[in-house]
């Protein structure tokens, strides 16, 4: 067994900010020139323009360690077409993104085994510790916010392969220069279909009456039976800049009005986490320090860099770039001497956490707080929670009424253009995302995704305000009225509340999934399904573990070959935590209260669920459990 080294307590050679196709090409050009790499992600996001995006396009790149990757793709079946330039009009070669996200994560896990590879998942930079052009200064070490709080870590050398310049903005900001977003060319969205037999429809664009602002075509994929529809908003979609899921419900009316018997039995399997976005060129906007490479996508241009070779290119430029620049030499565990510049935002309520319970917070705080500022914000990048982005979209049982039973009811209307009930079980995610969203906008609840809860700040004995990292930069978030809906009860911890983990006895928490979508078959038609299972244990509340936990969870995925019938269409993006920490509170529930059915004067809901015990050790459990268990 390794022995576990924490990415805290060494120096990296270097350390490479996003874990996108630049990032990624980045770390695997540096790991074969013989450097220790370290390869931090805000999200858990491997290749997102494949496994979050679902950008097929490779585009076309001569590049030989493109080449390399693409024939792994090959090999395995996840890539098709051609890769490299060739004569005027080639097909361009397609990747599947769910299968892309497994094979990089296999090669992952393997250089990490071998000792040249560190990977931080939920981890983004802060603050910057040296970096200061004006004075010659070398970046020595970057303050990172993660799930255990704030942490330095140190390398000789740094990439900036995030997709906004994360490492940018800070460095602007310690340099006191101009920071300005980068231009979007535009935004795509890519819809995934699947038909047992899909009749000759025509690719190209498609008419489109209910959705001003965007553009529709309706395309292959790697799959026989796989078709796809790209939706993408340019500058006069405007107003959508912010809210790419209002696009989701217009354009798949549009497609159902265009393909009316096609689309009676095609199931929507997994769609845009996030979207892809294409930039125009924009030309360096600070100096960055000697010992720091560029490789985010609106900076460089190689060919066809707006797909996923020219990302990859841009990548391996920059690893190579950076071989012939200087090396800082900080140490390791010492105290952080930066600063951190938080710029201030005002709510009147917020609520940490977008889940189904988060969420359901905001809409009724925005709707009942009329003309003040309601804020929900959340790590992720849409609404849901383990229901909409877990994997487990179905419920148990509850009784009728309140929000959910509208959120329910809005979700049904608009399910036949995701599915039909009978291919699908439950409900369909990515309905559930697209209608929380809207209901929220609707009430004017302002939503804050990508954001991090790092700590709190306390007046007394109440939270005063919340320090948040977030994609723009680290945010401090002032508001009178906190409403903690984590499935971590992190905003609770941070504030002092007294926390216990696990079972009596040893602590130990119930099992975390990482499940994934599957194309299948069911009753002659084509049928969404879960890949669900137990993959291990982990700690929920540091960043280290949960990176090992989501690298784990996915290489289970890893075979030899995929078909069309047997591979992942989707990974979820939230790994599935069933427990985490217990808030104390002045009475828990225990086995016996449901086995005896006990009642509650002051109940103010009903629920339910079978005795969900993932232990594999049952004899540690409690006799009552035992019984329960083995016996009944």
């Amino acid at each position: 067994m390794q022995t576990f080294h924490s990415v805290f307590d060494e120096v990296h050679d270097v350390a490479v900010f996003g874990g996108g196709y630049a990032g990624f090409a980045a770390a695997r050009a540096l790991v074969e020139a013989g450097k220790k790499v370290l390869l931090i992600d805000r999200r858990a996001a491997l290749l997102s323009e494949s496994g979050w995006s679902f950008q097929s396009v490779a585009g076309t790149i001569n590049g030989i360690e493109w080449r390399d990757w693409w024939n792994e793709l090959q090999e395995c079946g996840a890539a098709q077409g051609g890769s490299e330039e060739g004569e005027k009009g080639r097909q361009q070669g397609r990747i599947d993104g769910a299968i892309a996200e497994v094979i990089a994560t296999q090669w992952t896990q393997s250089a990490r085994r071998a000792g040249k590879l560190k990977v931080l998942y939920y981890a983004a930079p802060l603050a910057l510790e040296g970096g200061d052009t004006r004075k010659g200064e070398l970046l020595d070490a970057v303050l990172l916010g993660t799930k255990g709080g704030l942490r330095r870590v140190a390398a000789r050398q740094w990439i900036d392969a995030t997709e906004g310049g994360e490492l940018l903005q800070l460095l602007a900001r310690v340099q006191e220069t101009a920071w300005q977003t980068p231009p979007r060319l535009m935004r795509m969205v890519n819809l995934y279909f699947r038909h047992v037999n899909w009749p000759d429809l025509p690719f190209g664009p498609l008419e489109n009456q209910s959705l001003s602002g965007a553009r529709l075509k309706w395309g292959s994929s790697l799959w026989p039976n796989e078709r796809c529809l790209t939706i993408t908003v340019t500058g006069e979609g405007q107003e959508f800049g912010h809210n790419l899921r209002g696009v989701w419900i217009p354009a798949l009316k549009a497609l159902h009005e265009n393909f009316p018997d096609a689309m009676r039995e095609a199931v929507l399997t997994h769609g845009s986490v996030e979207p892809f976005d294409v930039y125009s060129r924009v030309p360096q906007g600070q100096s960055v320090p000697p010992n720091v490479a560029t490789a985010v996508p609106w900076q460089r241009r190689v060919t066809a860099d707006n797909f996923l070779a020219g990302r990859f290119e841009i990548g391996s430029m920059a690893a190579r770039r950076i071989l012939d620049l200087p090396q800082a030499e900080p140490q390791a565990k010492t105290p952080f001497k930066g600063e951190i510049f938080w710029r201030e935002e005002q709510a009147d309520v917020a609520i940490a956490g977008l889940g189904t319970g988060g969420a359901l917070a905001t809409l009724a705080a925005a709707r009942s707080a009329e003309s003040q500022k309601v804020l929900g914000f959340d790590p992720l990048s849409f609404c849901g929670g383990i229901g909409a982005g877990g994997g487990i979209h179905w419920y148990y049982y509850g009784v009728k009424g309140g929000l959910q039973d509208e959120l329910d009811a809005r979700q049904r209307e608009v399910m036949p253009m995701f599915a039909s009930s009978g291919q699908i079980q439950g409900f369909h995610p990515d309905a559930k995302k697209c209608v929380l969203e809207t209901m929220l906008r609707e009430s004017g609840a302002h939503l804050l995704f990508g954001a991090m809860l790092l700590d709190v700040e306390r007046d007394g004995s109440r939270v005063k305000s919340a320090l948040l990292s977030t994609p723009n930069g680290p945010l401090r978030l002032l508001a009178p009225a906190w409403i903690d809906s984590t499935g971590d009860g992190d905003l609770a911890a941070r504030a002092g509340a007294p926390a216990r983990f696990g079972r009596d006895g040893d602590g130990l928490l119930h099992a975390y999934s990482q499940s994934s979508g599957k194309a299948s078959l069911k009753n002659e038609k084509a049928f969404m399904n879960v890949v669900n299972y137990d993959a291990g244990f982990v700690d929920p509340t540091d960043s280290e573990d949960l990176t090992r936990a989501r690298l784990e969870g996915i290489a289970h995925y890893a075979k030899d070959s995929y078909s069309e019938g047997e591979r992942p269409t989707y990974m979820a993006p939230a790994i599935g935590l069933r427990q985490s920490r217990h808030i104390v509170t002045d009475y828990t529930l225990e086995l016996s209260d449901l086995i005896e059915r006990r009642e509650f004067a002051d109940s103010v809901g009903l629920t339910g669920c079978h005795y969900d015990n993932h232990a594999v050790d049952y004899e540690f459990e409690s006799d009552e459990s035992l019984l329960w268990v083995w016996v009944c």
